[in-house]
């Protein structure tokens, strides 16, 4: 067994160790999937309002402890999107309401204005096809990592810009 092996060993060791002492950590960490962060907790409104559910203040929550550990996501995307329940410029009004209200909860709770940009998509952004209720949904996506547009794209995702990032 050659010295490269035992590190290899050792490597894999610490990791399995590491994973296995951290179980609860690692299913509620909030992690990257397709340039969108998955949370544990969600983010919900009441149905056809801008009001948020009572359940939503643990998701925003790990958001606000995402943007603390990582502080080389300089902007985070919000991104509100709604059903096609509605007409278009209703939905776009409510996404528009919706954004506004993630401003000021993220107001409220201390969160660094210059790291957060809200965007809607209205009923632009289906993620299945017709009226159904997993097109109403919050989504959180690094814009810039140390200030650069993630892959060149715009930072605000092609949405409607509703709050830009303060000064």
């Amino acid at each position: 067994m050659t010295l490269r092996d035992i590190a290899r060993i050792a490597f894999g060791l610490v990791a399995l160790l590491a994973c296995a002492s951290s179980p609860a950590r690692a299913q509620t960490a909030v992690r990257i999937e397709s340039g969108i962060l998955v949370l544990p907790s969600p983010v919900r409104f009441k149905a056809e309002s801008a009001e948020l559910t009572e359940d939503s203040d643990a998701g925003l929550s790990q958001v606000m402890q995402f943007l603390a550990e990582k502080s080389y996501i300089t902007l985070l995307r919000v991104e509100t999107n709604a059903s096609m329940l509605g007409s278009g410029d209703a939905n776009l009004e409510l996404g528009q309401a919706r954004a506004r209200q993630l401003a000021a909860w993220f107001a409220a709770h201390g969160a660094n204005c210059k790291r957060l940009i809200y965007v809607t998509h209205g009923q632009n952004k289906p993620m299945v096809s017709g009226q159904d209720e997993a097109n109403e949904r919050v989504e959180f996506a690094p814009a810039t990592l140390r200030d650069r547009p993630i892959g060149g794209m715009p930072v605000d995702g092609g949405g409607l810009v509703v709050q830009e990032p303060c000064p």
